[in-house]
């Protein structure tokens, strides 16, 4: 009775093994195709700032109750119905000095152009990867770009290796061909 039990137990994990490796995974190539993203795939979006304002927010995690500071800072161009949006965690500050000096920035500008990608020009709020004035750029497109790279690759790599482990722990025999020399 105890090999039933320990075998529904073992498969119940590896199920749960293969949904996390997927989903993982999944994720990882959807954060991916940011750092795929190359400046001809990219549209400009012209205008004049219709407003601009910055925010904190309190988040918290709903399993450990850990609490950090989400800053966003949102704008708007005249004669266009799209929310222009960034997020970032701050951690335990309660002010986004990059976020301030790029409100800043809006502010003084008479014209701005934001580059969002090609399938994204319509789209309510679409993913900024550059901000220009008329005067400089104030948020570059390589930052944007490569802002996550890091955790998207731990991602893809974790993703990867729990696959790899599931199907190791279902096939041991054929993981062992495999990687031996004969």
């Amino acid at each position: 009775m105890t090999g039933r039990k320990n075998d529904s137990w073992s498969r119940y994990h590896r199920n749960r093994l293969l949904i996390f490796g997927l989903f993982v995974t999944g994720f990882g190539i959807y954060q991916f195709s940011t750092l795929l993203t190359f400046k001809s795939q990219l549209t400009v979006i012209k205008g004049v700032l219709s407003s601009v304002d910055t925010y904190v927010t309190t988040a918290t995690e709903r399993t450990k109750g850990l609490k950090s500071q989400k800053s966003e800072l949102i704008f708007y161009i005249s004669g266009r119905k799209q929310k222009f949006r960034l997020v970032e965690n701050i951690g335990s500050k309660y002010r986004n000095e990059d976020f301030e000096k790029i409100k800043k920035d809006l502010k003084r500008a008479d014209s701005i152009t934001v580059w969002v990608k090609n399938k994204e020009v319509e789209t309510y709020e679409p993913k900024i990867f550059q901000i220009d004035t008329d005067q400089k750029t104030i948020l570059e497109f390589e930052k944007i770009r490569t802002k996550d790279s890091g955790i998207t690759l731990f991602l893809l790599f974790l993703g990867i290796g729990s696959l790899t482990f599931y199907f190791w722990t279902l096939y041991p025999e054929k993981f062992k061909k495999l990687l031996s020399d004969d």
